[in-house]
């Protein structure tokens, strides 16, 4: 999206200004209008997350810095904030993992102490997480922090020896010793490892940041008013009251000699603007017109309806324009049995804010008296649209709206009548009660022990798959005797709920999240699986690939698993997350040093990521990772060959030319060495990127400071940027190297570059040059 600058900095500043004032609803009002102007602009999603997170809305705040992370995926900061949010939503592996990358990110940066304290953060979160006490070890080690280093690498020992691995063990704790050899600690238990005692497992922090933030948050939330509905009548009967109300107050307001009703704004139904008639008609007809309105308000009060019904069109005919109008009036022809007419009136008003949802409902109710029970099913999903609209956050509408859509659209195939019938049935219990916003408000809170994306499932797709909204509550009720240790009593409710909800996903999740609990890890496994293929199978990919993930964050190594999730991703389209997901895959079997299976691993994902077209950047990142572990396992040439595939999608790729030339020199071929200098020389030249050019092969020559072919071609860039002084000093170096090694030619070829420079000492190297040519 292509935003205009000028707009994107008044949302900044605007934001700021809220920010500043502590209005976060406006600041982050502000901020996503900024973010709208410039989705990839890294200051926009970061300010945008902290409103968000003062907001409390964790999850919003949390896809927000997701999204911060892939546009600046070398920015620590982004990770660091997701770590932070997956504590606060009780999610410690995720918050383990993103606190581990945001300090490899912070290492790169060479900032050790943010670096450390995201490792610490890690292991308070889990003290058994090796990966991210190894590198806490190692940068202690780096910072000489030796009895910190000693420390991590007996909580290493341990963790070491608790899996069943006491060579490695007593590697740390040798290393550990070498590092500080008057350690008592590593010492003694040295010896409590050779004596086969256990070593104490690496203790949690006493410090939870995550529920000390959120129990002050809970204590503000206590402390605020709580408001109560007093709803007294279902949306039918409400409706019909106060379309008889308004009717009546047209006459109380209205007199003889007014010639126009002031009455409530609308769109998209009958006028509401509420003329009494014409500009047009005489003053006789408009007095016609409010007799009519009279004796249909005092007809349908005595009970007469036909004839209140006939005194009411007579009033529409007569100019009467207002939505209570023509939803009284399809209440009336209903009452009298005249269903075609009554849908007619109800028809014209069910977008109406006032007197849609019971519109909905009265013409559900007539298809089904009319035995048009698919018309009448597609009615009362169009009600209950409107009745779970209301109840969500103002976010949420849109996107669920158009849900709704394809539930319709979806049901519009039902043929089997029985099943219309209950949908029927169900739908008008909840919702033609007097209580029916206070149930869906319960339901919804209900749903959120999901997560706040739970906003967006429709409560239809719930009535859908479970024939009631009371499924929501058996969950709840699940979760609750899950969380006081009832395991067997939440597992019966579980299999008693399915019996009426045999099809509800989230129920079936809900099983496998108690299996998980009763360490049931295999059986849990294989009921998410298939929850996530049914996902799939119904064209919900979004929540399969939800589930997928679920599934690998218990089984990282499930190769069937990262496959189907990897390809559901490509054909999604989703090309960047599915090459993460390989890459995570990598990741994994580097941290278990089982570097063959990584970079195996990682060229599936590149051959995967070439059939779908990645992009170039994409591609490079793969082949680094894989070009890293060719350099670790020592295998140079075929880390060469991966180099040159990297040159060849990306030319500019500083790192990967430095490693070429790097590996060149390395294997003594020299030729190929200069040969990648100079053309990497010459592709930067023609981007104009002369100074980068120069860093580039300032960079090489401080590690090869005798070697001339490099000094040469850095005195010529020199020369090329107009730096003459640093140029005519390399050229005199070489030239008097030459010199020395008796290399006449070579010193005459540098002695007629430095006077093309224009040299202040001109005469000297002319001198120089007559008496080496006459030699």
């Amino acid at each position: 999206m292509s935003g205009d600058k000028e707009d994107y900095q008044q949302f900044m500043n605007k934001g700021h200004s809220a920010a500043w004032e502590q209005d976060w609803d406006q600041a982050s009002l502000f901020y996503r209008q900024a973010v709208d102007e410039f989705p990839d602009n890294p200051h926009a999603l970061a300010s945008l997350g902290l409103a968000l997170f003062e907001l409390r809305q964790f999850g919003d705040a949390l896809k927000v810095y997701a999204r911060a992370a892939t546009v600046s995926v070398e920015d620590p900061i982004p990770f660091e904030k997701i770590s932070q949010l997956y504590e606060l939503l009780d999610k410690p592996e995720n918050a383990v993992k993103a606190a581990r990358r945001a300090a490899d990110l912070y290492l790169k940066k060479r900032d050790s102490e943010k670096a450390l304290a995201n490792l610490v953060r890690a292991t308070q979160l889990n003290p058994e997480d090796l990966a991210a006490r190894s590198k806490l070890a190692m940068v202690y080690e780096g910072l000489g922090r030796k009895q910190q280093a000693v420390n991590e690498y007996i909580n290493l020992a341990s963790i070491f020896q608790h899996s069943g691995d006491e060579d490695r063990a007593l590697q740390a704790l040798n290393h550990a010793i070498t590092i500080f050899p008057g350690s008592t600690e590593a010492l003694k238990a040295k010896e409590q490892l050779q004596d086969s005692n256990p070593l104490p497992k690496p203790a949690r922090s006493k410090v939870n940041t995550g529920e000390l933030i959120k129990d002050q948050l809970q204590e503000a939330e206590n402390s605020e008013e709580v408001t109560r509905e007093a709803d007294n009548l279902d949306p039918v009967s409400e409706a019909q009251n106060n379309a008889l109300t308004i009717l009546a107050g047209l006459l109380f307001e209205a007199g003889d000699d007014v010639a126009q009703l002031e009455l409530a704004e609308g769109r998209g139904y009958p006028d509401s603007s509420g003329y009494l008639g014409s500009d047009y008609l005489s003053q006789e007809d408009r007095n016609k017109t409010l007799q009519h309105l009279s004796r249909a308000v005092n007809l349908q009060t005595q009970g007469i309806i036909e004839k209140a019904a006939e005194e009411l069109e007579k009033a529409i005919e007569a100019g009467i324009d207002h939505a209570a109008a023509f939803f009284n009036l399809g209440v009336l022809r209903s009452k009298s049995q005249q269903i075609e007419s009554a849908l007619q009136a109800l028809q014209l008003v069910v977008n109406h804010p006032d007197f849609g949802l019971a519109a909905h409902l009265f013409r559900g109710n007539l298809f089904r008296k009319s035995n048009r029970v698919d018309d009448a099913l597609v009615e009362y999903f169009q009600a209950l649209r409107l009745a779970d609209t209301q109840v969500v956050d103002a976010r949420w509408v849109d996107e669920l709206w158009q849900y709704y859509d394809l539930i319709i659209e979806n049901q519009s195939y039902q043929e089997d009548v029985s099943i219309q019938e209950r949908l029927c049935d169900s739908i008008s219990s909840v919702l033609i009660n007097k209580d029916w916003k206070t149930y869906l408000k319960k339901v919804r809170q209900d749903l959120r022990i999901r997560g706040e994306d739970s906003d967006l499932i429709p409560l239809g797709e719930i009535m859908v798959a479970a024939n009631s909204l009371d499924i929501v509550e058996n969950i709840a009720n699940i979760n609750k005797l899950a969380e006081d240790g009832c395991l067997r009593s939440a597992m019966e409710e579980a299999y008693f709920a399915l019996k009426s909800g045999p099809f509800y996903l989230p129920l079936h999740e809900q099983i496998g999240d108690l299996l998980l609990i009763q360490n049931r890890k295999d059986d849990a496994l294989a009921k998410f699986t298939l929850i996530a293929k049914t996902y799939a199978v119904r064209g919900e990919k979004k929540r399969s690939t939800e589930i997928l993930r679920k599934i690998l964050n218990l089984a990282p190594t499930n190769l069937d698993v990262r496959k189907m999730l990897i390809q559901q991703l490509f054909d999604g389209g989703q090309i960047h997350e599915a090459v993460m997901e390989g890459l995570e895959l990598g990741e994994f079997y580097v941290n278990q040093a089982e570097l063959m299976k990584a970079r195996s691993s990682y060229s599936e994902t590149f051959k995967t990521a070439q059939k779908a077209n990645a992009e170039a950047a994409l591609l490079t990142r793969i082949l680094h990772r894989m070009a890293d572990i060719d350099m670790q396992m020592l295998n140079w040439q075929q880390a060469l060959q991966v180099y040159y595939q990297i040159i060849k999608l990306q030319p500019g790729d500083g790192q990967a030319r430095s490693y070429l030339i790097e590996l060149n020199l390395r294997i003594g071929d020299t030729a190929k060495a200069f040969e990648q200098l100079d053309n990497y020389i010459e592709y930067l030249t023609l981007q104009e990127e002369v100074g980068k050019a120069i860093k580039f092969v300032e960079n090489f020559f401080k590690d090869n400071p005798d070697n001339m072919v490099i000094r040469q071609r850095l005195a010529k860039l020199y020369g090329q940027a107009g730096r003459i002084d640093e140029a005519l000093t390399h050229y005199n170096a070489i030239g008097q190297a030459f010199l020395k090694q008796g290399n006449r030619e070579a010193a005459i070829n540098i002695i007629e570059q430095i006077l093309s420079m224009n040299p202040p000492n001109r005469a000297a190297f002319e001198s120089l040059l007559v008496r080496l040519q006459d030699k």
